[in-house]
């Protein structure tokens, strides 16, 4: 993640249908995007589409419903 994001956009579900919907949209947005989800492999293809656009996203594999992996997550 750039450190000198002013504003960030996280998006949690990024690798389901709606997440997977709203994440290349935000793609030409100045905020630092940072997408979340439980599952690593759908989560990673969401990411790399919004590369292949031009745009730039930070995944993070987390649960957000367990305090302990969204404490873990690696952002």
């Amino acid at each position: 993640m750039n450190p000198g994001c002013k504003k960030r956009a996280l998006v949690t579900g990024a690798s389901g249908s709606l997440g997977r919907d709203i994440s290349p949209r935000l793609w030409r947005a100045p905020e630092c995007k940072l997408l979340a989800a439980r599952r690593a492999e759908a989560l990673k293809a969401t990411v790399e589409e919004i590369q292949a656009s031009g745009g730039e996203a930070v995944a993070v594999e987390m649960d957000v419903t367990d305090s302990t992996s969204t404490t873990l997550a690696d952002y």
